[in-house]
Parts: structure tokens; sequence; C-alpha cells
């Protein structure tokens, strides 16, 4: 393919600009504020998980907590009749064996309920104060997402006009390229993986670094100024 001198210099700056804009990308995408972000967004998917198990074992503790005074309070009314009856007696001493025996189990009992609704009322204290420790955690973690959304949105702008900028400069290039060539070049850059053209220089690939035949050199310099390398399969200009 026969080139102008100013083809194979605007084929080569959009290159450049093509580079430049994967570059731009790569930077952007490898930001430590986005990573940054999302080590405090998994934090807080854990804080608030925590939350949801604690506000459920609260509400276990509360019903826990009712059931375990209901009980006492209905012991203590037992109590309370059994001692009525025993009261009431007189010389039953039958009846006062029976209610005697009935109150002692009573009161076992009530021991036992109010040593539950003592570790209740210690496990509702400790959830309290889990809970009090997720909301400064989540305070916390809410100023620092708000940081450092902030400092993301600011890279998000910047990124954005610099991309603006590099797709008006390369469309201006592109449109300055013959379609057959500007095509040859796409279809380099696929192959190449971002890149698509080299220069030949001291009998190299530019783009490689290949060392390439004397054959081969000759066959490209006969076509020059634009070939493709045998080694990478990239345009190449030959400008020696």
């Amino acid at each position: 393919m026969q080139l102008r001198h100013e083809d194979m210099n605007n084929l080569m700056r959009l290159q450049r600009v093509d580079l430049d804009i994967a570059r731009s990308k790569k930077e952007f995408a490898e930001l430590p504020a986005r990573k940054e972000h999302a080590s405090i967004r998994e934090k807080i998917a854990q804080v608030e998980q925590k939350a949801r198990a604690l506000a459920s074992a609260q509400r276990q503790l509360t019903d826990s907590i009712a059931q375990a005074e209901a009980e006492d309070a209905r012991l203590a009314e037992e109590q309370e009749g059994a001692q009525a009856r025993i009261d009431a007696a007189g010389t039953n001493y039958r009846s006062i064996e029976s209610d005697s025996k009935k109150l002692r189990s009573l009161g076992d009992k009530r021991a036992a309920c109010e040593k539950r609704l003592e570790k209740l009322y210690a496990d509702s204290e400790k959830a309290a104060g889990l809970r009090k420790q997720i909301e400064g955690a989540r305070s916390a973690l809410a100023s620092e997402d708000r940081r450092c959304s902030e400092v993301l949105d600011a890279a998000r702008a910047e990124y954005g006009k610099r991309a603006d900028a590099l797709a008006d400069r390369r469309d201006e290039l592109a449109s300055q390229l013959p379609a057959d060539l500007l095509k040859r070049y796409t279809a380099s850059v696929a192959r190449g993986g971002g890149v698509g053209v080299g220069v030949l220089s001291e009998g190299k690939c530019g783009s490689c670094r290949t060392p390439l035949e004397h054959g081969k050199l000759i066959e490209l310099r006969a076509h020059a100024p634009l070939g493709v390398c045998p080694n990478c399969g990239r345009l190449l200009i030959v400008a020696d």
C-alpha cells in the first residue's frame, strides 16, 4: 500500500492516542481509591450482616425475657397461694405438709427461673453494648464511604474529560487516514493486543523486536513504506 508521509505520521499518532486511551482506562481502573472504596463497601456489608444477626438475637432475647418474667410471676403467685393455705390450715398438718412441700418446689423453680433471668439480662446488656459498637462502626464507615466517593467522583470527572479529549483527537486522526489503511490498522490492533503498528528499525520489528531475515527485509523495502511483520503480524512502517 502506497502511503503519503503524512499518512504514516497520522498512523503513528493514532496509535499513540489509542495507547493513551488504553493507559488512561487502566490507570482509572487501578486507582487505589477504587480498591479502597470496594474494601469499605465490603466492610459495610459485613457490618450490616452483623447488625441483622444482632437484631434477630435481641428479638429472641426480648421474647425469652418476657417468657421468663411471666413464668417467675406465675410461680410467685403460686407461692403466695401455698403460703396462704399454710397460714389458714390451722392444725390440718396433712394440708400443711403438702403445701410446704409444694412451697419448697416452687422456691426451687423460682431460683432456677431467677438464675435464667439473670443470664438473659446480662446477655441483653451485652447485646446493647454490641449494638453501640455496630452503630459506631456504621457511622465511621459511612464517613469513609463519603470521603472515598468524593475522591472517586473527582477522579471520574477528570478521567471523563481526558477520555473525551482523546476520543475527539482519535476521531480527528482516523478521519484523515485512508479508509483501507484505517481498516487494516484496526484489524492489526485486534491481533496485536492493542498495538497495531511498529517501525522497522535496525532490521527489527519495532513492535515485537524480532530481527528479520535479509530476504524479508528486501521484500519489505520493495513494498515500502508499509508492510506486515512476518513474526507478529502487525503493520510495519519501513522507514530505513
